[in-house]
């Protein structure tokens, strides 16, 4: 019995070494794989494509299980190559995923798989593996995506709405997802006013801001929050101008406690609130109040150093008719009339009212005239001081740096490098097919382009960074882009610094960097600015 007991026991003792030594060597495993992916993941931050591209090829090889470097080596192949080269490394990884057992298939499995049969287009295989992890993992992230899904896709606004705040009671430890359903079931509400009533959609807005102050809380998106309430207050200025007036409040508040803190916010963030808070006061009618919002936002719409996005964010012409009422109705007559008058000129929509204004208030014969020239010439006054400013601001971010040299293949595969623009100035643009600001900017560069093609000292060129380049020739052609058009491969957008896009840069004669251009509004300055960089770039 003795011998048998000690028998167990070494038994034992060499069944637990050996399990130990199995963990420690999992635990190595898992912590080599974990490392060679977060490398990848810093290379491919940083934009240097083709180094990630040769870590994640080892880590799928050596370590098939790791399911996310599978899907980042997609799309880091995507980017390096195209999209036959894309669909073949997915193909070979999905066949690698079939071999997991049911058992031993995990929710990042069934994220990557599914993903991986929808690039290949295999939509059959994509809804039996949703099914299959839907029923292994009920709270798992293919459910939650069905179940937002669902709600999304519900016709009946009602219904949707209680099936995104079923999604919302059983996830709401999901802050990130919940914030999501919040935003979705809020914007429902305040889309659909003829079916939602005040408090309905003064709730969802509750709702949207707890969990939208839930997620700074945990992950610091200062500007997330601040731009929830922006769009709460926003929503509710004519169903609740008070409850609109009360989340602008908020917002200004938070703004300026968070400004010297944060980098997030710019010194001029604050002015956003500001012409939600005039138009709730208007609609309060809480005269004086709105006067001083608007006396505010007007000294620093006139003063012009705002930047496009955020004048435009501002809404100018609504902004100075609000304005006009608020004048009006504290009896100053002509400072009313001329804010009026300048937001009909920013937006015709806006005459009628001017209109009815001069019938309130006659202004007749030579008055009239004195007022229209005075208005215009302090309208082109002020454009000109704007002019200035942005041509100011413009010239005065003028760098001089080596541009990163570049080989790539225009769409007839002619091979192009950055030295064959050397002795011109050279406008390079970034773009994509998908990208929407892109639109607008390459048709200001098209016009640009008709301007200096027979310019002996400059050139045009834009690389697309598409991962399907097959999609950038008909592109071209159907939008009748005339300049030269690259492709990317994958490997000139980490010298570049892209994405975001657009993106554009203004390199001199002896292949420096002069300029950097970032994002498209439609301001009327683009092309003027295309000027002043190019003629910079010149001396």
């Amino acid at each position: 019995m003795r011998k048998l007991r000690r028998l167990m026991t070494s038994t034992f003792l060499i069944a637990a070494a050996t399990s130990a030594t199995h963990i420690v060597h999992a635990q190595n495993y898992d912590a080599e794989a974990r490392a060679m992916f977060n490398e990848a993941v810093a290379a491919h931050n940083a934009r240097r494509e083709l180094d990630a591209k040769a870590i994640l090829a080892k880590l799928v090889e050596s370590y098939p299980y790791h399911y996310r470097g599978h899907g980042l080596y997609w799309d880091v192949v995507g980017q390096t190559e195209d999209a036959t080269a894309r669909r073949a490394v997915v193909a070979r990884s999905l066949k690698q995923f079939e071999q997991a057992p049911l058992e031993k298939r995990s929710e990042d499995f069934y994220t990557f798989a599914v993903r991986g049969y929808e690039i290949l287009g295999d939509k059959d295989r994509a809804e039996v593996l949703k099914s299959e992890a839907i029923a292994k993992f009920p709270r798992g992230y293919e459910a939650q995506n069905a179940r937002l899904a669902a709600a999304n896709e519900e016709k009946d606004p009602i219904k949707s709405a209680a099936l995104f705040q079923a999604f919302i009671d059983e996830f709401s430890d999901n802050v990130s997802r919940a914030q999501i359903a919040a935003l979705n079931k809020f914007r429902l509400t305040a889309r659909h006013e003829d079916v939602f009533d005040a408090k309905a959609i003064l709730a969802a807005s509750e709702q949207m801001e707890r969990f939208a102050w839930r997620f700074n809380e945990m992950f610091g998106d200062s500007l997330g929050y601040t731009n929830a309430l922006i769009e709460i207050a926003k929503a509710l200025q004519e169903k609740a101008p008070s409850n609109s007036l009360s989340f602008a409040q908020k917002g200004l508040a938070f703004v300026q406690k968070k400004s010297p803190e944060s980098n997030e916010f710019g010194a001029q963030t604050r002015l956003v609130f500001l012409p939600v808070m005039l138009r709730a006061h208007c609609a309060l009618k809480a005269w004086p109040e709105a006067r001083k919002a608007g006396e505010e936002l007007m000294r620093e719409i006139d003063s012009g150093p705002l930047q496009t996005p955020l004048l435009m964010k501002l809404g100018e012409a609504s902004a100075r008719r609000d304005y006009a009422i608020a004048l009006e109705q504290t009896g100053v007559i002509e400072a009313a009339r001329e804010q009026l008058a300048w937001a009909a000129a920013l937006d015709e929509k806006l005459k009628s009212e001017l209109e009815a204004f001069h019938a309130r208030h006659a202004l007749k014969g030579e008055a009239r005239s004195r007022f229209e020239a005075s208005l215009k010439a302090k309208m082109a006054e002020a454009n000109l001081r704007r002019e200035a400013w942005i041509k100011r601001e413009l010239l005065g971010a003028e760098q001089r740096r080596p541009a990163s040299d570049f080989k790539l293949r225009d769409l007839g595969g002619k091979p192009v490098a950055l030295v064959d623009f050397r002795g011109k100035v050279l406008v390079l643009d970034f773009w994509a097919t998908w990208c929407g600001p892109c639109i607008g900017e390459m048709e200001e560069v098209q016009a640009a382009y008709e301007k200096y093609k027979n310019h002996p000292k400059v050139a045009f060129a834009s690389i697309s960074i598409d991962e399907d380049k097959s999609l950038v020739a008909p592109y071209v052609n159907e939008k009748g882009y005339r300049f030269q058009i690259l492709l990317s491969d994958g490997a000139v957008e980490s010298s570049y610094q892209t994405p975001p896009i657009p993106r554009l840069y203004i390199i001199d004669a002896a292949g420096n960097i002069r300029f950097r251009h970032d994002g498209y509004y439609k301001d009327g300055y683009y092309l003027k600015k295309l000027d002043w960089m190019i003629e910079a770039a010149m001396k």
